[in-house]
């Protein structure tokens, strides 16, 4: 099993989940509640994620995460996780930029005039 300590960034998530990720081993998780590394791991399958790491929680997911580690196998093609490559990334991102700047024209540059109007 691996461990991701994410507390006190709530909006950012550390390169090292998606290398954990990358891993295909169970994550037990140290991070913000409601954060963007939460909801990650929230969506997939196989992980152990702790909010309140003075809480009763804790301990549990440390007991759950230490006998999944041993028994359980990740699926490298479980559709969230197909969504977090840099590929599907970047692809959402060139999406939203593309929403606000205007469409590039055929030349390849951004029509910004089109986007200045709208």
């Amino acid at each position: 099993a691996l461990l991701l300590l994410a507390q006190k960034q709530p909006r950012q998530i550390p390169n090292k989940l998606f290398d954990y990720l990358a891993a295909r081993r169970p994550i037990l998780a140290f991070v913000d509640r409601d954060g963007e590394s939460e909801q990650i791991l929230r969506r997939l399958a196989g992980h152990e994620v702790v909010s309140d790491w003075k809480g009763p929680g804790a301990t549990k997911a440390v007991e759950a995460i230490l006998d999944r580690a041993r028994n359980v196998v990740l699926d490298p093609f479980e559709p969230p996780l197909l969504d977090l490559t840099s590929e599907r990334q970047f692809a959402r991102l060139l999406l939203k930029v593309e929403s606000v700047v205007g469409s590039s024209t055929p030349t390849g540059q951004p029509d910004y005039q089109q986007s200045a109007s709208a």
